[in-house]
């Protein structure tokens, strides 16, 4: 996975053509300051997801999807409009 610059509406509708769907929505609990490796995020949903790249963005409790391939079974997380690499695991 890559950051991407947003995941505005046409990028939402790419990754549906490539058959992405929203398995869950949620937000970030607390402010975001951008994934670090390692770094471990707690969700609103009571899931965490633990990044596994280095990328900035700054954002308030940030809207949060969890998508996932039904091709291939491949999640993809969306923070606040952007993609980041990482794993999510249950609280």
């Amino acid at each position: 996975m890559h950051l991407s610059a947003g995941a505005g509406a046409s990028d939402l509708e790419s990754l549906a053509r490539d058959g992405y769907g929203v398995l869950e929505s949620t937000t970030l609990l607390g402010e975001f300051k951008g994934c670090e490796m390692g770094r471990k995020l707690p969700l609103a949903n009571r899931l965490v997801f633990v990044c596994s790249e280095h990328g900035y963005r700054d954002a308030f409790e940030p809207e949060v999807l969890i998508l996932k391939s039904v091709r291939t079974g491949e999640i993809k997380v969306l923070i606040d409009g952007d993609e980041f690499q990482g794993t999510i695991f249950r609280h």
